[in-house]
């Protein structure tokens, strides 16, 4: 079997898991860098697949609970904004991605690349 072919049956295993995730997140208002993460992932994961429907809400999710703990101004709020704002450039939705860049300061970045 190829290697991708894998790491899309795995993906597919853990992105099926999200929606009970978020519900926990949402039901017990968790507020934690660990659910942060774990939203901006899933989002990535699902916009890696242009599932762009399915990722935004969770990067929504996780730039909430970044920007309440860590502040806006934290490494891992920036890493979601820009994931975030990409997905809206891909959705076709410039002004508000630069709206949001606007708003934390961040400068545009596709996700995944370094500094």
């Amino acid at each position: 079997m190829f290697p991708e072919y894998i790491a899309w049956i795995e993906t597919e295993r853990y992105l099926s898991q999200v929606p009970g995730c978020v519900a926990m997140i949402e039901r017990y208002g968790l507020t934690f860098p660990e659910a942060a993460y774990l939203l901006n992932r899933a989002g990535y994961s699902w916009y890696q697949r242009a599932e762009y429907e399915q990722a935004e809400p969770l990067f929504q999710r996780a730039l909430r609970i970044n920007e309440q703990i860590l502040g806006p101004e934290h490494p891992s709020t920036a890493i979601t904004v820009r994931s975030y704002a990409y997905l809206l450039r891909l959705m076709k939705r410039e002004r508000e991605a630069a709206l949001l860049e606007a708003r934390f300061r961040v400068t545009e970045k596709k996700p995944g690349s370094s500094s």
